[in-house]
């Protein structure tokens, strides 16, 4: 692999063009993505977007901003697949552009070019930019505080504006996910450990970032006041200690060789721990990309010894820990004593590998509905397949009830719940039954049905049971109308039984 070794003539204005030209082409096809492979919402996907439907300040288990975006796109574009998952491409792409930004700022243009090309070229980044959930809005506000924070260390020491503009990002990440505290946490520890940094501690400056981006936490906070704290007690049970702490490990180890690509994965890790080693010898930029990308990634590392770590929650530490690569990459740092200088040929091939896995994560949903493999175990799609056509089947038992004025349909699973209001035609209000007395979804914190019309509910439930004991006790009678059998394709199938209940006399809450 010589390409790498021979694209030092190029110019600044040449890297750049290639760099717009590529993030034009990403985005123009997450466009076409979105056309031609129109695959169900995910269940959270519906589920946040069932939440714009009930503007509010704050949510059961995530800051607003998630539903705020889904009631703007609903109110610009006609509701749809499409429309729910067109800001992910949106934001996502505008990542890259920061990204681009930020590798040119700190290095060059042909570095910032390869760290778009490294971050493109992962499945990890083709879900981003396809699936709409709080990661989307995250990658991006994270992203741009990151940039603007380099900006305003390197501004005139007498100007706010980068500062202001670092902490809006940051108020809008805070809104997004509860991850974006860890940013305001590296700004004071960067400042601390930076020689040259350390005056701004005795400034106004990062004081003011971080209480204007905790000023956007006062609505949820506000919420949550009157919900009983809620959202902070959902958030405490991801601290819970896990009995599997080998298994949490090596499936947090494997969720990270997949999503960003095994090469180019073990590369940033061996640069992060040799970096690391002597990181009081490294130069500013690098210490700065190191706090805000590699070191922090090897934290979730540690939690895993004690928790389960979901694949995608250090996401946003990649974003500088990919400058940082593609700058080792491109010549411009040493790798020190564990990545041998001489190993930089294998970035390109990194790149490669990684392109070839976003090259599956996009093929895998149009090519497995044809083979035996798709709805199966090994389908990664099959989460999110079915959901339209259990929509209607359910359409078709509930147009065949009479009284449809005092009918209303509920499941004891949030999946069936929010993929059922948003298929369903008219996308009525769909209700969660919980049995149990703790709320445990934003469900629960809504209205129920009106007990004094004696109203009756389709139930839909899976694989054909009663997963609750007590339930037909709540009404007058209830009884099985239909099993019904939705395909995931050759590979799969998932059950699922309808009941009308009649005369609700109690709902469990």
């Amino acid at each position: 692999m010589s390409f790498l070794s021979n694209d030092t003539n190029l110019s600044a204005e040449e890297w750049d063009r290639r760099a717009y030209f590529l993030l034009a082409a990403i985005f123009i096809w997450r466009l076409i993505f979105l056309v031609i492979a129109p695959m169900d919402l995910a269940p959270d996907e519906a589920y946040y977007w069932d939440w714009a439907r009930y503007p509010a300040f704050g949510y059961y288990s995530k800051p607003p901003l998630i539903a705020w975006i889904n009631i703007a796109s609903s109110a610009l574009l006609p509701v749809s697949a499409f429309s729910v998952r067109l800001p992910a491409a949106i934001f996502a792409s505008l990542s890259l552009l920061i990204f681009h930004a930020l590798g040119k700022r700190l290095f060059s243009s042909r570095t910032a070019f390869w760290t778009v090309a490294a971050t493109a070229a992962s499945a990890g980044n083709c879900v981003i930019g396809y699936i709409m959930t709080i990661d989307a809005p995250l990658f991006f506000f994270w992203s741009l505080a990151v940039y603007c924070f380099w900006r305003a260390l390197e501004d005139d020491f007498s100007r706010y504006r980068w500062w202001l503009v670092a902490a809006l990002a940051a108020g809008f990440g805070l809104l997004s996910k509860q991850m974006m505290l860890a940013y305001l946490l590296l700004v004071i520890i960067f400042l601390l450990v930076s020689r040259r940094d350390r005056s701004h501690l005795a400034t106004p400056r990062p004081y003011l970032l971080i209480i204007l981006a905790l000023a956007a936490l006062l609505p949820p906070l506000w919420w949550n006041m009157q919900h009983d704290w809620i959202t902070f007690q959902h958030t405490a049970h991801h601290f819970e200690s896990s009995p599997r702490q080998v298994h949490t490990v090596v499936e947090f180890i494997g969720g990270q060789l997949l999503l960003i690509s095994p090469l180019i994965c073990s590369l940033f890790a061996l640069l992060t721990v040799s970096l690391l080693c002597s990181f009081g010898k490294q130069e500013r930029r690098v210490r700065f990309l190191l706090l805000f990308g590699g070191s922090s990634l090897l934290l979730f590392l540690l939690m895993g010894l004690r928790q389960r770590i979901n694949a995608n929650w250090p996401a946003v530490f990649y974003p500088a820990g990919m400058v940082l690569l593609a700058a080792w990459g491109c010549g411009e740092i040493s790798g020190g004593r564990l990545l041998p200088d001489r190993w930089r040929k294998l970035f390109v091939p990194g790149v490669l590998v990684g392109a070839f896995f976003a090259f599956l994560t996009y093929a895998l949903p149009l090519a497995l509905p044809v083979t035996s493999l798709g709805g199966g175990h090994l389908d990664p799609t099959a989460r999110i397949k079915g959901w339209r056509q259990l929509a209607v089947e359910v359409e078709a038992v509930r147009v065949k009830i009479p009284e449809q004025d005092k009918l209303f349909i509920a499941s004891p699973f949030r999946q069936v719940v929010s993929e059922l209001a948003f298929y369903l035609p008219g996308q009525p209000q769909v209700y969660m039954w919980s049995s149990q007395a703790k709320v445990q979804s934003q469900y629960d914190l809504w209205e129920a049905p009106d007990l004094n019309q004696k109203m009756n509910a389709l139930f839909v439930l899976t694989e054909g049971g009663l997963p609750y004991v007590g339930l037909k006790n709540n009404f007058a009678s209830f009884e099985k109308i239909k099993d019904i059998e939705v395909s995931l394709g050759p590979g799969g199938v998932r059950h699922f039984s309808v009941y009308l209940g009649k005369a609700l006399s109690q709902w469990p809450r």
